[in-house]
């Protein structure tokens, strides 16, 4: 009896192979470090890719509106025999959060305009040419039926093209929205 009694303690008693605590922490900690450095960039990239799609929102409100005026129809005021194009235009101001379409439908001032507004975390710059060419605000009209616009920088006219300058506050990442003379809008990271 005592002879079986040894073999069933020494069979209960040998060590199983396994891992160690030791190789457990390791592992946990190595899983952590690694999810830490990928959830990270994984915010940067995310923040990113919300200011890329900003833009090119923005450049496809554009790129609608140009559509919108080549394509509209002139109307005739019945009454008094004049005859209206429809026109489009955004408007931009420098430093501001928001931009707004607007569209004239008709003779005279009726208008019906819709308001654009980004989050707090993106701030609007307007230039003409070059960053160094500062507009306090900037406007692109497109009438029937050239998809040509009209640039105005200030009220003036731009001879060359308006700059949108999109950047997030948070990071610092820009975009930049191009609008040329011949009707080309780009979105681009750098100058």
């Amino acid at each position: 009896m005592k002879e079986i009694l040894h073999k069933f303690i020494r069979k209960h008693t040998t060590r199983t192979r396994g891992f160690t605590l030791l190789e457990l922490i390791v592992v946990v900690a190595i899983f952590g470090i690694l999810s830490v450095v990928s959830l990270s960039g994984y915010q940067g990239f995310g923040l990113q890719m919300r200011l890329a799609n900003t833009a090119y929102d923005v450049a496809l409100t554009i790129r609608q509106a140009q559509l919108y005026g080549a394509s509209g129809k002139s109307l005739s005021d019945v009454t008094s025999g004049d005859v209206a194009d429809l026109s489009y235009s955004m408007n931009f101001t420098n430093g501001n959060s928001k931009y707004s379409m607007k569209y004239i439908i008709g003779v005279g001032s009726e208008t019906i305009e819709k308001e654009y507004v980004f989050s707090s975390d993106y701030t609007i710059g307007v230039y003409q040419g070059s960053v160094s060419s500062v507009c306090s605000s900037a406007k692109i009209k497109y009438t029937r039926p050239n998809p040509e616009p009209s640039l105005l920088c200030d009220n003036n006219t731009a001879s060359s093209p308006i700059i949108i300058r999109i950047e997030n506050t948070k990071t610092a990442d820009v975009r930049y929205v191009n609008i040329y003379n011949n009707g080309q809008i780009s979105v681009t990271t750098a100058l």
